[in-house]
């Protein structure tokens, strides 16, 4: 496979909480999500800024299985970083896509809210994504549309229910990250194809997926060429603008685009 297209598009402008890497043999996005308290953390702008960027160069230096790498990351920095960590609501963590090139197979690893789109020789496309998240995603969704309907501080009814997401953090019955609490390693969504039956893949953050829950385009326009990541973002923020139901109005969007 070979890079066509990638994209890395901070909401904040000039920083921003998602990675991405794309090398000959692995291609990965990163999300990282942001602690409660959003508060700096060393030399960057948030917890998540933080966990990106440094789960983000071990995966690339290192090689090996995703799930194991990953729990080798939280492993080796929280033996330095442990203070910092007092409790879930001030931990950052990280969602991630990733495919790996073995042989003459494709493997790949999900976990979170990041996706992998598939286009397969016969044009089928099949998404791989762990959803787990999403159930959370919409209860924060609807305490924000609850408490602008009651006229009441709906930044802090979004507080509130964030909280009550991050509990079920890493817990039976809730949703999976990196992060420093359970055995997240165990709950990757996996999948593995045979190289020559594929014609693209399509890893993307859910900023990016934003795109496709709006219908704005397809995964099919991306995989078969018929609009650009770039072309397809910008009318993304542009819709943006004019209407978010998203707990965000802007999120960080980033995307790899792969074909033979």
């Amino acid at each position: 496979m070979s890079k066509l297209e990638t994209i890395l598009d901070f909401s904040h402008g000039s920083w921003g909480e998602d990675r991405i890497f794309a090398g000959e043999k692995l291609c990965f996005v990163i999300d990282g999500a942001t602690p409660i308290s959003g508060a700096p953390f060393g030399a960057y702008h948030t917890g998540a800024e933080w966990m990106a960027e440094e789960l983000s160069r071990y995966l690339a230096e290192h090689d090996g299985e995703i799930p194991a790498l990953c729990k080798q990351f939280t492993e080796q920095t929280q033996c330095l970083l442990q203070e910092e960590f007092r409790d879930v609501h001030s931990m950052p963590c990280a969602v991630l896509s990733a495919v790996r090139w073995e042989k003459a197979h494709i493997q790949g690893y999900v976990l979170g809210d990041c996706a992998v789109y598939v286009l397969h020789n016969s044009g089928e496309i099949a998404c791989y994504a762990d959803r787990r998240t999403a159930t959370f995603y919409k209860k924060t969704l609807q305490a924000k549309a609850n408490a602008a309907k009651a006229g009441m501080d709906v930044e802090e009814a979004v507080r509130d229910q964030r909280k009550k997401n991050k509990a079920a953090m890493n817990q039976p019955g809730g949703y999976w990250t990196v992060s420093y609490i359970g055995d997240f390693e165990r709950e990757f969504c996996t999948f593995r194809i045979p190289a020559e039956e594929i014609q693209g893949i399509l890893l993307c953050s859910d900023g990016f997926d934003r795109i496709f829950e709006r219908n704005l385009f397809t995964p099919e326009d991306i995989l078969r060429g018929k609009i650009s990541l770039n072309a397809a973002l910008s009318k993304l923020r542009a819709a943006e603008k004019v209407s978010s139901a998203d707990v965000k109005v802007h999120d960080d969007a980033s995307a790899i685009l792969l074909r033979p």
